[in-house]
């Protein structure tokens, strides 16, 4: 079928280029869905050939020359995506199935029918799925543009917490050879609402063209840091020994991690599901981690480390990249939400100290994962087992091209189509 970018006529914006804040978690959200309670390790149930047959609904199909197009077909594909936790292909299945839906021209009964078949492919569990899925990554970028001290829908003023002046060099990047390397700023930003408490760090790191600090420096040195959870003890100022453990399947879309920690004498242990999509077309990296209550299923199916008990805090981080030829800026925003008013102190000792050390060790780590060679980052960079820092080159070629050709057109997104479609039932969409 035709490629909906083509089909729609109109530019769409990317999908996290749309602010709102999102859901918490998806974990118990997407409870006795097809995929399961979590996307993370579930795989789709097996199924016989009559209930497959059973499912089988055309679209479009008919004597217009139209390709047919089977819901059952696109379903499956769309299960197959979600299973690997790869977002965006599970958009772009449906999306070509709308897009030939759109596209046909026929009779009022062949119109009809479609209509009848599209109602169907949105009340699919996996339409459902990618929705949510969607709204968390949409979710990565909700404060973007934001200034420090401006109220943000109706909460309370963001404080500056840390305020550094970044010279490259001085963390291990290397020296540029034309002349002094470019430095940049670094501003941390909190706030404080309710039981919840939200940081926010916004930053552009200069990468000119010839010069020694690379958009795939940068992008590969920051993904290092997440990607070998056992050496997160090289960056974390809290990681307990060993690093994070990864539990379940584990690609380069989708993780599951225990984090264990220790704080003031605690040792504590948090469970996250991790969310990573590469968008070719918008030229942008989103990652978002969402931690999981106790009581949600996955607690149950993997054991956490011992003599650690569930911390009481759930955070949810947002980090948005966009490589560019001359800059990689990044918008990272991170909630923790507990049972408790924070007090003070603690938010005291979090700006004093972690955050301003947090940033250093992220600066140095971020130098030697992607620089070193003899770092211990560079034996799983050069691994690459799952394929993620291939994908990251290719992502930061996507970026420079939409700095050369500045009329790439947009995404379409199937947040907009379901907005129109939802708004006007029975209506060609977009």
């Amino acid at each position: 079928p035709a490629s909906p970018r083509a089909v729609a006529g109109t530019e769409i914006p990317a999908v996290a280029s749309v602010h709102g804040y999102g859901e918490s978690g998806i974990g118990s959200a997407i409870m006795d869905q097809t995929v399961g309670p979590t996307l993370l390790g579930a795989k789709p149930e097996a199924k016989s050939a009559e209930e497959l047959s059973a499912e089988a609904v055309t679209i479009g199909g008919g004597g217009d020359g139209a390709p047919p197009v089977a819901l059952l077909a696109t379903l499956t594909k769309c299960r197959g995506h979600l299973s690997r936790g790869d977002i965006l292909e599970a958009e772009r299945e449906l999306l070509d199935a709308i897009a030939a839906w759109e596209a046909a021209d026929s009779d009022k009964e062949a119109q009809a029918g479609r209509a009848t078949d599209m109602e169907a492919l949105r009340a699919s569990p996996e339409y459902s799925q990618t929705l949510a899925l969607l709204r968390k990554l949409q979710s990565a970028a909700w404060c973007q543009g934001r200034s420090g001290g401006e109220p943000v829908e109706g909460d309370s003023l963001w404080r500056l917490g840390v305020d550094m002046h970044v010279d490259p060099q001085a963390f291990g990047f290397p020296a540029d050879p034309r002349g002094p390397s470019p430095t940049f700023d670094i501003k941390i930003f909190y706030r404080m609402v309710g039981k919840r408490v939200d940081i926010r760090c916004d930053c552009s790191v200069p990468t000119p063209e010839g010069g020694p600090v690379t958009p795939d420096i940068v992008l590969i040195g920051w993904t290092a840091m997440w990607e070998e959870t056992a050496l997160w003890e090289t960056w974390h100022p809290v990681i307990a020994k060993g690093g994070a453990v990864t539990v379940g399947e584990q690609s380069k879309h989708r993780k599951m991690w225990f984090i264990p920690s220790s704080v003031f004498f605690k040792k504590e242990v948090s469970l996250e599901e991790v969310f990573i999509a590469y968008d070719h077309e918008a030229g942008t990296f989103t990652m978002v981690t969402s931690g999981l209550p106790p009581d949600d299923p996955a607690w149950k199916q993997h054991q956490k480390p011992a003599s650690f008990t569930p911390s009481p805090f759930i955070v949810q981080t947002r980090i948005f990249i966009r490589p560019r030829k001359d800059f990689t800026s990044f918008e990272v925003q991170a909630s923790a939400e507990a049972p408790f008013h924070i007090p003070d102190i603690l938010m005291r000792w979090v700006t004093s100290w972690f955050l301003p050390e947090l940033t250093k060790r992220i600066l140095k780590a971020a130098a030697k994962c992607a620089i070193s060679t003899d770092a211990p980052h560079s034996i799983g960079i050069a691994a690459d087992r799952h394929g993620t820092y291939a994908e990251c080159r290719r992502l930061v070629q996507s970026g420079v091209a939409m700095d050369q050709n500045a009329d790439t057109p947009g995404r379409w997104s199937l947040l907009a189509y379901e907005a129109a479609a939802g708004s006007s039932p029975g209506v060609k969409g977009l």
